[in-house]
């Protein structure tokens, strides 16, 4: 093995491992699946993490290079570089066993892992088209949080967030059958032949929203059942699902926004809800809206109990509804607003639309509880 050198600032190297780290499993089904891949052989440092389904790709620059390529345990050297002081620099070495990192007075000495057996990492995608990174963020995290990552349904399809591309934008659309999201963000298309929609898992887009907090471009890549997400500094490649059994036409299941819909207080009902969780199980939250009052309730006389009446603008007759508690609380954040405007269904068993006044994009729907036979 060539012995491999380079010096790198502490926080940039701190960063790009940790964001590698994201993609290697705790339990890896295979031992060298829980490798960090280091990468120098361009002239730049490139940690890799790849579970053989997403693979996360960080790229920071580096001084002094003697290039090449080595393998070591990546949670182990996540938690290692992240203790080491920031604003210094660190030297990392690699002879034929091992790879050290010294900082200041600080050694560390981790064992290699044979990069020789580690999975060729797939090549991120032709570039299709862009967007600003910050606004495609705050779209999939509004859409995301619909999406079953919590595998309600068993559905594969239902793990993922379905992208479809035009000449301006990008739609967004999650749901687990039981809440809904749509939304959509601009985006530059590279050229007029866009891509297919694709089928992303939620959990991808989430790490990746959870990483910008900066204005930045975003390309976005296409390619062979392959996505990619690129920005300066980090890339993410991940197979897509497939959309067989994703809702052909969620859109149709979202009922039209009432022309005076029901206006409540983000802040005061999702606080009335997290005080119905604590004493809820599994059991819905009773909402009734009436003479311009929503009334929240959640357990009965049996159990503990809340009952809170929050002022609210509704203009129709009283409806009485059970819902998710959870469901709402998460709708009602996503929201991005202090007022949110609620189209209420005429009967049970169709959706309630939730939306923000003035955008004219996000739009979340929620299916209410039926009440059990001589409730």
């Amino acid at each position: 093995m060539t012995n491999i050198s380079f010096t790198v600032d502490a926080k940039p190297l701190a960063a790009a491992v940790a964001w590698a780290a994201r993609r290697i499993p705790p339990r890896p089904a295979m031992p060298i699946l829980g490798g960090a891949l280091i990468d120098t052989t361009t002239g730049v440092l490139i940690v890799a993490g790849f579970d053989l389904d997403v693979c996360a790709t960080a790229f920071t620059s580096v001084t002094s290079v003697q290039p090449g390529r080595a393998l070591v345990s990546g949670r182990l050297l996540a938690e290692l570089v992240k203790t080491l002081p920031p604003a210094k620099s660190v030297s990392v070495s690699v002879d034929d066993t091992h790879l050290t990192l010294t900082c200041g007075a600080i050694r560390l000495t981790l064992p290699l892992m044979p990069a020789e057996d580690y999975p060729e990492l797939p090549k991120i995608p032709t570039v299709v088209g862009r967007a600003e990174a910050q606004s495609f963020a705050e779209q999939v995290e509004r859409v995301a949080v619909a999406a079953d990552t919590a595998g309600v349904t068993a559905i594969p399809a239902l793990l993922g967030v379905l992208l479809s591309f035009d000449g301006t934008g990008v739609r967004l659309e999650a749901t687990n059958r039981y809440r809904g999201a749509i939304s959509r963000t601009d985006w530059l298309a590279v050229n007029a032949d866009f891509p297919d929609p694709v089928l992303v898992p939620a959990q991808v887009l989430n790490d990746l929203a959870g990483s910008i907090d900066a204005p930045e471009d975003l390309a976005i890549g296409y390619d062979s059942g392959l996505v990619s997400f690129a920005t300066a500094g980090r890339a993410i490649t991940a197979r897509l699902l497939d959309r067989q059994h994703f809702p052909a036409n969620l859109a149709s299941v979202v009922p039209p926004r009432a022309d005076d819909p029901t206006a409540v207080s983000v802040a005061d009902v999702t606080a009335a809800l997290r005080r119905a969780v604590v004493v809820l199980t599994k059991a819905p939250v009773r909402l009734r809206f009436a003479d311009d009052t929503l009334t929240v309730t959640a357990g009965d006389r049996t159990q503990p109990a809340v009952e809170e009446e929050i002022p609210c603008h509704h203009p129709g007759p009283a409806i009485d509804l059970e819902v998710n508690a959870e469901y709402l609380g998460e709708a009602l954040t996503a929201l991005h607003t202090t007022t949110a405007h609620v189209t209420l269904p005429p009967t049970p068993r169709k959706p309630i639309l939730l939306t923000a006044p003035g955008d004219d994009f996000y739009r979340m729907f929620l299916m209410p509880i039926r009440p059990a036979e001589g409730k």
